[in-house]
């Protein structure tokens, strides 16, 4: 283009620039066909992701609410704050009864400044056994300080995590179990010169104990013949897990009186279940009528023009909102007879939208909950076989158009990087000829002028002989 700027119009007088211009302008219509093309199918794309997006939620909503698991929510609460309860799926709604009898103590140790001292004179040991009688020894040879030694116990298989205090007179080595409860329980034997030669062998402070939490069961419940029906219960933290199936409970202090922890059918979370379900149904038909609702425009001659929304002219999509709203809002077979959905929370407004009414959920409930259950898995069932035949991640029908539709834009890509090169030859080309003609006029130009002069001196000489042969006449 640079070539052509600057030889424009030199001779001719024609804006050849402007002209090559223009004629590319034409012949690029087709590539601009194919970038519109492009931009327009990325745009459908987006809306099909955005669509499948929703639908995959869809899904899990419906996943959860039809999983027979997800029904058999509960939920713990204690009669004292100073334990907690959490329950789980695989229990049942029931209650026990205990006394917190003590909490759960992790053993500390203290191994003295003057056995720390005769440690570091060299040749010392410390051996550690267990509540199983395992025992570990950790050499204090070539150990020259306080908190090398605490590194070697740390680091060591003893079970026991050890750190250097500073304290007047020198350093004490605090030991403490890395295991709490009994289990973690340790002894300690010190083994060092005590500054004369002579190898001494002591103990270390238990400055705690090592304790595991206990419980009693039923307290004050007797059997039959008269005995206790007390049970004991222990463990090496303050967390109980297994005594009753699904159901844990931590305690913090000894109580002083009874404390009654229960499970119940956690209503919160099965109302969830509905309320997400109808949720995620809307959120899917909202995203649907969205992006296929049509758009008027007037054009400056008063025509209305009607365009169809991005998904408008899509028939899978077409076909999604009405297999989704016939998921939603069929009748449910339940003991033999047609049971409709509103009567357990989920209704179908006239716009085909869905509300969910708690207060019919809630009595639905608690009046039947197998049936409850039943009706509201159903519909799930439904709905999720409707969100995977579209969403599946490799065969959904969503997923599928979205990988043609992909493929599409790679296609026009490719021929749109075509065109560029076509464009740039055709340019090239006019920019030559348009060249070639600037420098033809150029020379013909010059051959004029060469003419022109020629004549013109033939001319002169003409008249000057003519003006001789009078004057010799």
């Amino acid at each position: 283009m640079a070539g052509t700027q600057s030889i424009s119009g030199l001779v001719s007088g024609l804006d050849t620039t402007s002209i090559i211009n223009q004629l590319m302008q034409l012949e690029s219509q087709p590539q601009q066909a194919l970038k519109t093309k492009q931009t327009a199918t990325q745009s459908l794309i987006t809306a099909l992701q955005s669509l499948n997006t929703k639908v995959s939620s869809l899904g899990d909503a419906a996943t959860a609410a039809a999983t027979a698991s997800s029904w058999q929510a509960l939920t713990a609460s204690s009669t004292d704050s100073s334990v907690q309860a959490t329950a789980s799926s695989s229990g049942s709604p029931t209650s026990i009864t205990f006394a917190v009898n003590q909490t759960a103590q992790t053993q500390v140790s203290l191994v003295s400044t003057t056995s720390v001292a005769d440690l570091l004179l060299g040749n010392g040991s410390l051996t550690f056994t267990g509540a199983n009688n395992a025992t570990t020894t950790v050499s204090t040879n070539g150990l020259t300080s306080a908190d090398a030694i605490a590194q070697a116990i740390t680091g060591s298989a003893a079970g026991v995590t050890a750190v250097a205090v500073q304290v007047n007179g020198g350093y004490q080595l605090q030991l403490t179990a890395k295991t709490s409860g009994a289990a973690g329980g340790f002894q300690t034997s010190v083994t060092a010169d005590d500054g004369t030669g002579t190898m001494v062998t002591s103990g270390a402070i238990t400055a705690q104990a090592a304790r595991d939490a206990q419980i009693t069961l039923w307290p004050g419940a007797t059997n039959p013949d008269g005995t206790s029906a007390a049970t004991t219960v222990t463990s090496g933290t303050n967390t109980f897990t297994g005594v009753v199936p699904g159901l844990t409970f931590t305690v913090s202090q000894p109580t002083t009186s009874n404390v009654t922890v229960s499970t119940s059918r956690d209503d919160s979370a099965l109302t969830k279940l509905g309320s997400n379900l109808v949720g995620q149904l809307n959120l899917v038909l909202g995203e649907i009528t969205s992006q296929t609702t049509s758009s008027t425009t007037t054009s400056s001659d008063g025509t209305t023009n009607l365009t169809p929304g991005v998904l408008g002219n899509e028939s899978d999509v077409l076909f999604l909102q009405n297999a989704v709203s016939d998921a939603g809002a069929g009748a449910v077979t339940y003991d033999g007879q047609l049971v409709s959905p509103s009567s357990v929370g989920i209704v179908v407004n006239s716009d085909g939208t869905f509300t969910f009414d708690q207060t019919a959920f809630a009595a639905s409930l608690q009046s039947d909950p197998a049936k409850t259950q039943a009706v509201v898995s159903a519909i799930a069932q439904r709905v999720q076989s409707v969100a995977t035949t579209y969403s599946d991640p490799t065969q959904g029908l969503l997923t599928s158009n979205i990988t043609q539709q992909q493929s599409t834009v790679q296609d026009l890509g490719n021929q749109i990087s075509d065109w560029d090169v076509r464009l740039a030859l055709r340019q090239q080309s006019l920019e030559q000829q348009y060249s070639a003609m600037e420098t033809a006029l150029s020379q013909m130009q010059s051959q004029a002028s060469y003419l022109t002069s020629v004549l013109g001196s033939l001319g002169t000489t003409s008249s000057s002989s003519s003006s001789s042969s009078s004057k010799s006449s």
